[in-house]
């Protein structure tokens, strides 16, 4: 590394330290000056945090600031069975980004790239922390709908069993318990939650309906609305529960069929690009030593 190049890959690191440190550096107004002067607040809780996580607090707040969307981020957080809390998510955000930047920074001091100027290689760990704030986020969605695809392997079996339940003369609770307590999975956490909400007090119709709102499954919000309406009218319960088991069992078995005509082409590639070129060399070879020994 040549020492202009060295010079400014440590302006550049000095720089972004200095940035670093005024983002951490604790803001205290003049109002919470004089309380803290009056009340004598000496306690570490109510103290500034400072270092790493002030760091990756603030980040936090400005990519909460910048990207917006707590609304979906509550949701896909909702949807993967975590607690929807937003700051969290941020900062994990941060900390994901810090850690590229970290990354692609010491690539560059290690490799030498810096030679090819200081505006390459700040733009390089630039986009590494902004490739780390996006796998974050794709991580999360990738979570979400992992578990909605295990959610809708799961409901057949859940849906049957209720209504075997209810039809052996169980009420709707006693058979949301019985199937929770047999089952394991997202869905039958959800259920879960549900059964737990309506024994504390809220109506059995709104907590499954709090089922279909945290999951963007279709069957599973179809089920729930033939279960609220059976709830609301008086319809056999455990028809209903059957007819949406067979509607579930008849669309996974829809997706397969689609899924296996996308795959097509794929399945098709090792046949056309491996299997087939080794048939003909196979073929063709023992020829053409012939016609080589025959010259």
């Amino acid at each position: 590394m040549t020492t202009p190049a060295a010079l400014s890959a440590a302006a550049i690191g000095l720089g972004l330290a200095l940035v670093g440190i005024w983002v951490a550096r604790p803001r205290v107004s003049v109002l919470e000056q004089r309380l803290g002067a009056m009340l004598a607040v000496d306690s570490p809780a109510a103290a500034p945090r400072r270092g790493l996580d002030a760091v990756a607090a603030a980040l936090a707040r400005l990519l909460g600031r910048v990207l917006g969307g707590a609304d979906h981020v509550r949701s896909r957080m909702e949807r993967a069975g975590l607690v929807p809390d937003v700051d969290t998510f941020r900062t994990s955000q941060a900390l994901w980004a810090m850690t590229g930047f970290a990354g692609a920074a010491c690539i560059v001091l290690v490799t030498g790239n810096s030679t090819r100027g200081p505006l390459s290689a700040s733009a390089l760990v630039l986009l590494a922390a902004g490739f780390g704030v996006v796998l974050r986020d794709q991580q999360l969605t990738r979570l979400a709908e992992r578990r909605e695809a295990r959610m809708i392997v799961e409901f057949p079996a859940i849906a049957d069993m209720l209504a075997l339940a209810v039809a052996a003369g169980q009420g709707p609770l006693g058979a949301l318990e019985h199937v929770t307590t047999l089952c394991r999975g997202p869905l039958a956490e959800e259920l879960r939650t549900a059964l737990e909400q309506a024994r504390a007090g809220t109506p059995l119709s709104d907590a499954l309906a709090g089922v279909a709102r945290r999951t963007s499954v279709v069957s599973v919000a179809r089920f729930v609305e033939g279960v609220i309406v059976a709830l609301e009218r008086g319809t056999p319960l455990a028809d209903v529960l059957r007819a949406q088991a067979q509607d579930a069992r008849e669309s996974v078995r829809t997706e397969l069929v689609e899924k296996a005509g996308r795959k097509e082409v794929v399945m098709m590639a090792p046949v056309v690009f491996l299997v087939l070129p080794i048939t003909v060399l196979f073929a063709v070879y023992p020829g053409l030593a012939a016609l080589d020994l025959t010259l």
